[in-house]
């Protein structure tokens, strides 16, 4: 990283940057997205069908999710 002002600002926010294998970004993505099982089905019980289903539309603002 190259980038001066960023690395000053992540140094000031006490931000670690450097790089990261694949794996270990993996394992912490893993870890971000988890949810507990309960909590989905607890959600879908309470959402219409419709906002559980990607969108079939090519003009959705989340790109058909």
């Amino acid at each position: 990283m190259n980038d001066a002002e960023f690395l000053a600002e992540a140094t000031k926010g006490n931000l670690d940057i450097g790089p990261v294998a694949g794996e270990d970004l993996e394992k912490i993505a893993n870890r971000f997205f988890k949810v507990d099982p309960a909590t989905v089905i607890r959600t879908e019980k309470r959402l219409p069908v419709h906002c559980l289903l990607p969108s079939r539309s090519k003009s959705s603002s989340r790109g058909g999710f």
